[in-house]
């Protein structure tokens, strides 16, 4: 499994955008994209340690797409799953239990995160990822305020 986050911060509220592929809790391979909110410290049972805790945010569905590939070579790509709903989410995700042996090494997640609706939260994630190395895995459409995000180890 890789995971990879996008943190920034909107109006005063904080934001993160989590980004998963893998083996998909043992269904096969799968990614994931979702937006959070609200961060705040919750405690493990019987032990000292806290951890972050990020709600989500009803009001903050936008349409999202998302696709899964397996990419060996320029001449051998697998598509594992191409998922497009209608309905705007908070949370798109995707497995294909065909593809059970996964490495994520050979996979290629491509999201994509229509903020047309939200253009104050598009900007403000262009400016948080602004000259930072998680800005290689993004391409910002200006003309309809629509993020792509392509992540792998390509």
């Amino acid at each position: 499994m890789d995971r990879e986050k996008y943190v920034f911060n909107c109006d005063g509220e904080n934001y993160v955008i989590w980004t998963w592929r893998g083996d998909y809790l043992n269904l096969g391979s799968g990614a994931e994209i979702g937006i959070y909110t609200n961060v705040h410290k919750i405690g493990l049972p019987y032990t000292p340690l806290q951890i972050d805790q990020w709600d989500i945010d009803k009001n903050c569905s936008l349409k999202m797409h998302l696709y899964l590939y397996n990419y060996y070579n320029i001449n051998s790509i697998d598509n594992v799953f191409c998922w497009e709903p209608n309905d705007p989410q908070w949370w798109i995700t995707g497995f294909n239990p065909d593809f059970d042996s996964p490495n994520v090494h050979d996979m290629i997640s491509i999201g994509m995160i229509d903020f047309e609706s939200k253009t104050q939260m598009y900007e403000a994630l262009k400016k948080s990822v602004n000259n930072k190395q998680l800005s290689n895995y993004l391409i910002f459409d200006e003309d309809g305020h629509t993020v792509w995000m392509m992540w792998g180890d390509y």
